[in-house]
């Protein structure tokens, strides 16, 4: 017995193994609805699918019942949102209750339940029938049966005529012709078949049949066996436990018969027989049951009947929804699928489904075409509708129809909906970022109303509740909710929840998450010219705009700065930025004319609304075009072959050259640019060998120059011969219009081979006769260089033209040189100005080895300049002295020097270690003095290279050297890419701070012996060249690990937005710390940096540090509403935090407002204005007007006390500490000159 009991045991967990297997490996997907979120409106379900085929799935047929299940109410669609396709997981859709509930909208339903399911959308939740190859031959009245996967038709007739058999091959997908069977030819009969036999029953071939033919598939033979006992046509057939049975039929008239026939005896009998008659209805075989569906008896039907050959018993079911004959049925997932067949004389493409389970019928997706005597079969969870006809004859066509891939029904655990009320938080949208005051409006209404609440919840503090915002017992319909002060608040995500509660305690809940974002993005800005160098622009030249950021930052407000900043343009239109954070931007050109420098001044703000205030790189404008000009070749000049050598004259005294090109008319070409790597931007000279592309051409010449900022110059033409049979001449020097005193060098060229050649000169500006021999010569070689010296020390001053003549028997050319002055022109102006000449001396170790071994230092005048170029500067004077200011003892004066009159070598009188100061004065051919060049000087001292290590964040440092170009804070900042320079001013005793961007009215210069503090955001080794500081010790910086990890220097920079009252004070103080600065406000900046310091490198601000600004007068009373911000990460980051300082006004008057309540909780918060600075207390009184509880708020500022962080808190405790009961309260607000009183309902 006990091993009996064991065996039943196992069998037992097999079988549900097996049967739990089984519903794992189910195709088809799952629904299970989780959760329900919400009670009123539109109302989210949670649900989650799984599909093992990993299709898009999608949900339908939702509906909801208010009777617990008794009856269902189809949702429309229109009331349910988020719908969209969406693979395997956890998701959710909205259900518009106004809407889906239909009349019952506006109802309190306490019980609800809803259903829906999930289908594969590729297929849709009805199925999907498409067309597949036609059959080769038209036919109704057909038969269709699957053999060895194949679909094969039998028989049909289109007009009388009988087809062939043919079959469909599913991996083909197509139809071949069948060698015909041994079955007698006829139409109308019934079909049945199993895995293993096809049984052909009855029919019609003019007359009325019983013949049955067995189709034995296993071994590919048909045989007759035993006919029907009734003949008959538009019959039925159905296998049940290897059995066949023929139901009705027409034979004299319509049949009720059911005949069964037994193979294994050969014979048939007569079982029980329908309830209807029919013919021309289908069957289907579920279940070991026969259903037999529709036809027409003594009139069409719907009327479904099934049959239990075991209990030989018809029983009612279901009817169809529709009244149809010619229909055909087929099974798959154990429901009948009714297809076609004609209904009210025409043929129809109508599906319906009958579910056994359920005994309900549901509509299907309707066939493609409409048909009637049709045949169908299913293979797998496909389904075939072959053949048949309609209106227009039989039909070849075949249609296949994907079977819905839909789950089981999901039923949701009832929920209530409270549709007499609407809680609605219509802004700010769910998810999105904040700071500041945050304005939320919404709707709160319903019947019944009794009070609403607005408040939030920190998502990472759920476990200490919601805390309130705002409270009243009044309707709001699209308004104002509330103002959410969250200035103080860290940074996350916050839940903010409205509620509405009516007088049956019935609540109802709209709950959003916003994002507190209080921290102002960091970002970047960049200038430059269109296309040239990046720290110059000229007039009207577009200004490109770079930049980077966070993302999804907007500029709020861009000016282009022009010079000091008195001149701004707004330029907030021409700048974007992307979605991810690139800034970008193309600013027009702007007239500059009298400005110096530009640059660009931008306010961003981030999602949440924070902003801050940047600068971008200074642009050094320069207007005035560069000079270039060419003087050689001549005017006339001819070469016969090979380059022609161009030179020239070329200068920019400002930005510097960038460019040099020439054209010989086919094209510019260039001469050289900044990519050259012995280019200077200082040149003067410029020179180019020039190929022509062809020969014998009149040459124009003109050269073009560009400077950094752009400015182009081009020169005035300069006609060339360049004749291959014709002589090379050309005069180089001098060159048209020069100066000319004693002995000359004239240069050039001259093609002397078989020629003779000559030198001449006459008097004139352009002279044509009177030509006296300079040199001449018949040499067999090309002269170039040195042609002859003109000694003109014996020539009377004046106008002078050279001539250079080339000619043989065939040709004579020539070319002059004209303008050429003894004496120079009268001065243009009174004197000539100069321009200093700035000494460097790149190898220093030479400098001073020279020094030691007296072997002479040349200075260079090159710088000078002079518009008198006919003059000529016939000496010089040098005057060089040590010590600054005074020349009355100069280390050396040159006097009257007319041996150098552009360098000077100095041997003696210079020694090593000093600083020296020097000018330089030229006179001209007339004797008259040009004044003194500005004073320059050079260094003799060693000069150091120092590299200074500097870490990430702080650092305290001073200049080890003194450098050779001075330095401010500007260029100091500039260098270090600091956010941040800091100085002690020991006159003012106060800490004076440089922030680039920021400081517009601040600079300082960097000198010796003194200690800056820098901040830099990332650690660095900078090197400082220079000279030893004299009478000054400077100190390096400290050691980097000497500092803690701490902000022991921040500054708080105020960009001031609107006008202060004059004396007013401006007071910041770190509330934690409670360390403050106060300054008077100044007028005449927009600007104000307020510097915390701590020299013995202690914390002066933390991460959260809470940080007031206040205005006040000179007595200490608020003038302004105060400004709170928090310390971010990115302000330590900088040492700087900038604010847009504008704050509010005070209110007109002091006010107290209506607490706001906390349901059935005692603790409230009472709101309150005050209009001036005031000691403030806040009592509470019971009924009977006795004290309840003291509230002393101490000295509070002018201000709004609005916020739950602000108002009065009590928390529901009398003096005793004991929680006061429900019932009606009184508190009073009470300052120095106000007082007033409110009721308070406190309920428990």
């Amino acid at each position: 017995m006990q091993r009996f009991v064991a065996c039943f045991l196992l069998f037992c967990t097999i079988l549900l193994v097996i049967l739990a297997t089984a519903g794992e490996c189910s195709s088809l997907p799952q629904l299970t609805i989780d959760q329900i979120e919400g009670n009123n409106g539109i109302i989210k379900i949670h649900y989650t699918t799984s599909d093992p085929m990993g299709r898009l799935l999608s949900t339908a047929n939702w509906k909801y019942s208010t009777n617990g299940g008794a009856t269902w109410i189809i949702i429309n669609q229109s009331a349910i949102q988020n719908n969209e396709p969406k693979l395997s997981g956890q998701h959710f859709i909205l259900w518009n209750t106004n809407e889906g509930l239909n009349n019952l909208s506006g109802l309190y339903q306490p019980s609800i339940l809803l259903r829906m399911e999930a289908f594969d959308i590729d297929v849709g939740p009805a199925g999907q029938w498409r067309k597949i190859e036609d059959m080769s031959f038209a036919r109704a009245f057909l038969t269709a049966a699957v053999i060895n996967d194949d679909i094969v038709v039998i028989g049909g007739q289109d007009k009388g005529k009988l087809a062939p058999t043919e079959s469909y091959n599913l991996i083909t997908e197509e139809w071949i012709g069948q060698v015909s069977m041994p079955v007698d030819a006829r139409i109308d009969l019934g079909a049945a078949f199993s895995s293993q036999r096809l049984y052909l029953v009855g029919g019609y071939d003019g007359r009325r049949l019983s013949t049955v033919e067995l189709y034995i598939i296993r071994d590919d033979i048909w045989k007759i066996v035993k006919p029907m006992p009734t003949p008959r046509q538009g019959l039925s057939a159905a296998i049940v436990d290897g059995k066949l049975y023929a139901l009705g039929g027409r034979s004299e008239s319509i049949l009720d018969v059911n005949e069964v026939y037994d193979p294994a005896t050969d014979s048939w009998k007569t079982v029980a027989p329908m309830i209807n008659f029919r013919q021309s209805f289908a069957t289907a075989t579920l279940n070991n049951r026969i259903y037999a569906i529709g036809g027409h008896g003594n009139e069409f039907l719907s009327d479904v009947e099934a049959y239990d050959p075991r209990m030989d018993k018809w029983q009612p079911v279901a009817s169809m929804p529709t009244t149809r004959y010619g229909l055909t049925a087929t099974i798959v997932n154990g429901q009948i699928y009714a297809i076609g067949g004609s209904s009210s004389g025409k043929a129809i493409a109508t599906v319906e489904i009958y579910d056994p389970k359920t005994d309900t019928w549901r509509t299907s997706a309707p066939m493609t075409t409409p048909r009637r005597n049709l045949a169908s079969v299913s293979i797998g969870e496909k389904i075939y509708a072959i053949g048949g006809a309609n209106e227009g004859g039989a039909l070849a066509t075949v249609e296949e129809f994907t079977i819905p891939r839909t789950s089981d029904v999901a039923i949701s655990n009832t929920f209530a909906v409270a549709n007499h009320m609407i809680a609605e938080i219509i802004s700010p949208s769910s998810d999105t970022k904040h700071s500041g005051t945050v304005s939320i409006r919404g709707t709160a209404i319903g019947e019944n109303f009794q009070s609403w609440t607005l408040d939030y919840q920190g998502k990472d503090d759920l476990d200490k509740g919601f805390v309130p915002i705002s409270f009243f017992n009044h309707f709001v319909d699209s308004g104002s909710l509330g103002e959410w002060d969250v200035h103080d608040f860290p940074d996350g995500e916050y839940l903010v929840r409205l509620r509405i509660t009516d007088n049956r305690a019935v609540t109802i809940a709209d709950q959003i998450t916003v994002a507190v974002d209080n921290t102002p993005p960091i970002f970047t800005c960049r200038i430059l010219g269109a296309g040239l160098e990046e720290e110059y622009i000229r007039n009207n030249t577009a200004i490109i705009v770079s930049g980077t950021s966070e993302p999804k930052i907007s500029v709020v407000e861009a000016a282009l700065v022009l010079g000091d900043g008195s001149n701004q343009v707004d330029v907030t239109d021409f700048i974007q930025v992307d979605q991810g954070g690139r800034i970008s931007g193309k600013i027009l050109g702007f007239e500059l004319t009298d400005i110096f420098t530009i640059r660009l001044s931008i306010i961003v703000a981030d999602v949440a609304g924070n902003q801050v205030v940047s600068g971008s790189n200074h642009l050094i404008v320069d207007n005035e075009p560069p000079v270039v000009e060419i003087t050689s070749p001549a005017v006339g000049a001819n070469f016969s072959g090979g380059k022609v050598l161009l030179s020239g004259n070329v200068s920019d005294e400002f930005s510097g050259v960038r460019r040099i090109e020439v054209d010989g008319g086919f094209g510019w070409v260039l001469v050289a640019d900044t990519s050259y790597p012995n280019f200077r931007s200082s040149a003067t000279k410029w020179s180019y060998e020039y190929a022509p592309p062809i020969g014998d051409v009149l040459l124009s010449f003109r050269a073009r120059a560009t400077d950094k900022a752009g400015n182009i110059q081009i020169s005035n033409p300069k006609l060339v011969n360049y004749m291959l049979n014709l002589p090379s001449v050309n005069i180089s020097e001098p060159t048209d219009g020069a100066n000319l005193i004693g002995s000359i060098s004239i240069t050039g060229t001259v093609d002397a081979v078989d020629l003779g050649w000559k030198l001449e000169y006459a008097p004139g500006s352009n002279a044509e006769d009177g030509w006296i021999k300079i040199a001449s010569g018949k040499e067999n070689r090309v002269v170039t260089g040195l042609l002859a010296l003109w000694d003109m020390m014996l020539l009377p001053d004046g106008p002078y033209t050279l001539r250079l003549t080339a000619e043989n028997a065939f040709s004579t050319v020539s070319v002059k040189r004209q303008n050429l002055f003894k004496t120079p022109r009268k001065p243009e102006v009174s004197f000539q100005p100069n321009t200093p000449a700035n000494i460097e001396f790149p190898d220093l170790t030479l400098l001073r080895k020279q020094l030691d071994q007296r072997e002479g230092i040349t200075f260079k005048s090159s710088a000078f300049s002079d518009p008198n170029i006919e003059d000529v500067h016939t000496r010089s004077q040098w005057q060089i002295r040590s010590a600054e200011g005074n020349y009355d003892s100069p280390v050396y004066d040159s006097g009257a020097d007319s041996a150098s009159l552009t360098d000077l070598n100095l041997l003696t009188s210079l020694d090593v270690d000093r600083i020296y100061y020097w000018r330089v004065r030229h006179q001209d051919s007339s004797g008259k003095w040009s004044e003194y060049s500005a004073e320059s000087f050079f260094t003799t001292k060693a000069v150091g290279r120092f590299t200074v290590s500097l870490k990430k964040g702080l650092n305290f440092m001073s200049m080890p050297v003194r450098p050779i170009v001075p330095m401010d804070a500007v260029s100091l900042a500039q260098k270090l890419k600091a956010t941040l320079i800091i100085r002690f001013d020991a006159e003012l005793q106060d800490f004076v701070s440089y922030v680039p961007g920021i400081s517009r009215d601040v600079n300082f210069s960097i000198t010796g012996g003194e200690g800056y503090i820098v901040n830099i955001l990332e650690s660095k080794s900078v090197p400082f060249e220079g000279t030893i500081w004299e009478d000054v010790n400077a100190a390096p910086p400290l050691a980097i690990d000497s500092f803690p990890p701490s902000t022991w220097a921040f500054v708080i920079g105020l960009e001031k937005a609107v006008n202060l009252p004059d004396n007013s004070l401006i007071e910041v103080i770190n509330r934690r710390t409670n360390k403050s600065r106060t300054r008077v406000n100044n007028q005449h900046g927009s600007t104000q940096l307020f510097s915390f310091v701590d020299m013995d490198y202690r914390s002066v601000v933390d991460l959260g540090d809470p940080i007031r600004i206040r205005v006040t007068d000179t007595s200490g009373y608020s003038l302004f509403e105060p400004i709170n911000l928090i310390v971010t990460t990115a302000d330590l980051l900088r040492a700087v935090h900038v604010v847009s300082f504008n704050p509010s006004e005070l209110p007109d008057q002091t006010r107290l407002f209506q607490n706001y309540p906390n349901p059935f909780n005692p603790e409230t918060w009472i709101p309150f204005e005050l209009t001036e600075d005031s000691n403030v207390k806040i009592t509470i009184y019971d009924v009977s007007g006795s004290p309840v509880q003291n509230l002393d708020l101490g000295f509070l500022f002018g201000g709004k006390y609005r916020s739950q962080t602000r108002a009065a808190y009590w928390n529901g405790q009398n003096q005793l500490g004991e929680l006061v009961g429900s019932g009606i309260y009184f508190y009073r607000l009470s300052t120095d000159r106000f007082s007033s009183a409110k009721k308070m309902i406190v309920v428990k």
